[in-house]
C-alpha cells in the first residue's frame, strides 16, 4: 500500500498523483492501481488484498536499486 501523511484537506492534504505516475511509468497501471487504490480500499473495507505476480511482470533487482 502507497499512503501519504496528510493530515486534513487543507493544510497537509493527501496528494498521491505524482507518486501514483512514477509507479505507472516505473512498474506499469496494474502495480500503480494495486498500490493507490485496489489495496487502500481492501485495508479499510477488511476484503483481500492484491498481488500482482511479480516474477512474471517485474525485473529482479538489488535492493539499493530502489533508491535511484
Amino acid at each position: 500500500v502507497i499512503a501519504s501523511d496528510g493530515h486534513d484537506c487543507e493544510r497537509r492534504p493527501p496528494v498521491m498523483d505524482e507518486a501514483r505516475a512514477w509507479l505507472q511509468k516505473k512498474y506499469g497501471g496494474v502495480l500503480a492501481d494495486a498500490l493507490c487504490v485496489t489495496n487502500p480500499g481492501a485495508a479499510l473495507t477488511g476484503d483481500d488484498m492484491y498481488l500482482p505476480n511479480p516474477d512474471s511482470q517485474f525485473p529482479v533487482r538489488k535492493w539499493y536499486e530502489f533508491w535511484r
